[in-house]
């Protein structure tokens, strides 16, 4: 997997911020575009100043990586079922490519996506998350 595959993109994190989602909190990455390419360092290497830049870096962005997802997505969702009158729980199950919402022994889900690469799917289901109020900001 490319690191560029690793991380989410400058329109992917003003979406987050435009939700209200504290991108910066939740972040472990920043992003630096240079004209000789585009590197992806520790937020916290630059924040102690531990390249010893004296300059602001111009083009730089603070971003979520798939690991800073998968700690802010929730562990489980709850949610009442009229079919089976009681509360139900839904647990992530993430694979190389997709993420679903699913329960433990019933073969139903809540939320699901599989499309091209796992970050997409992980900031698709951060969205949801966030529309559904199933992560309190």
């Amino acid at each position: 997997m490319k690191i560029e595959d690793q991380v989410l993109i400058i329109e992917q994190v003003v979406k987050l911020q435009n939700l209200g989602f504290d991108v910066i909190k939740n972040s472990s990455a920043i992003v630096i575009i240079k004209e000789n390419g585009t590197f992806i360092v520790n937020k916290e290497m630059i924040e102690k100043n531990i390249f010893g830049v004296t300059d602001k870096i111009e083009n730089m962005f603070y971003s979520m990586t798939i690991g800073d997802m998968i700690e802010v997505l929730p562990e489980k969702i709850k949610t009442y079922s009229a079919n089976a009158d009681k509360e139900i729980y839904f647990y992530p199950r993430i694979n190389n490519t997709g993420i679903i919402y699913v329960p433990a022994m019933i073969d139903d889900c809540i939320f699901y996506s599989s499309e091209d690469k796992l970050i997409n799917n992980l900031f698709k289901t951060l969205v949801w998350c966030i529309k559904e109020k199933h992560i309190k900001l």
